[in-house]
């Protein structure tokens, strides 16, 4: 069957972000500030300059793919191309058939890649979980990225820091267990990353009120979904299509 529309979407995403020459699941530096936060890592991935944003893949892929999301598009490009000769609606139909086969290679392409690159990603994420100092640092450095997304006060910055650095750590652990078994137990290093955002969500909302909290995860969906992308494409299962 063909992927769903925010499959194939996210493929596309991912795609785009293979401009940059290495990218690892979780940050090691602070990122530039931004309002909302985007999701908790552990490895920075390098900056680069493409010639399309992620974001606007992911927009142009949703127009193309809105109207046809209900129906099979397992065409070949052969029948797109024939279809496309049968007058002005079978242009349009055909175009849409062509903009579909471009969705489904750049998701083949990006999970081709992110296998290429699996060996190196692990080792590079394995190597910043087991360091206490670097993860001691990130766990600062999210909290204050956090606090600069959201209208905090100087004692709510602290309470952030104070109840966040415990619960990072904790579930950083879980992660480097699971990134560290042979074979990779992809399955509970996902688990662990989720739980660590239901974490960095409860305290979101505890510090700083429930509306603020859907906020905060509303924002970092996107990235919360290209974090667990990536880990489909390099287990070879399924891209997801939420978060949870």
């Amino acid at each position: 069957m063909h992927p769903t529309r925010s499959t194939v979407i996210l493929g596309v995403a991912l795609a785009a972000s293979l401009a940059v020459n290495a990218i690892a699941l979780w940050p090691t530096e602070k990122p530039a500030a931004r309002r909302g936060p985007p999701p908790s890592r552990a490895v920075e991935a390098p900056k680069a300059k493409p010639s399309a944003s992620p974001a606007e893949e992911l927009r142009k892929c949703e127009d193309r793919l809105k109207a046809r999301q209900a129906k099979d598009a397992l065409r070949s490009l052969a029948e797109a191309l024939r279809v496309s000769r049968d007058g002005a609606s079978g242009k349009a139909r055909g175009k849409d058939d062509l903009d579909d086969l471009r969705c489904r290679i750049a998701e083949q392409q990006m999970r081709d890649r992110w296998r290429e690159k699996k060996k190196e990603t692990l080792a590079d994420v394995r190597k910043s979980l087991s360091n206490a100092e670097e993860q001691e640092r990130n766990a600062a450095s999210e909290a204050r990225r956090f606090a600069d997304s959201l209208d905090s006060s100087a004692a709510d910055r602290e309470r952030l820091a104070e109840r966040y650095r415990p619960v990072r750590i904790a579930r950083m652990a879980e992660i480097a267990a699971a990134i560290g078994a042979e074979p990779v137990d992809y399955g509970a290093a996902t688990e662990a990353v989720k739980g660590l955002w239901v974490d960095e969500d409860r305290l979101i909302g505890e510090i700083y009120g429930a509306a603020a909290a859907e906020r905060f995860a509303a924002d970092a969906d996107e990235g919360r979904l290209t974090v667990l992308s990536i880990i489909s494409a390099m287990s070879g299962g399924p891209l997801p299509d939420s978060v949870f």
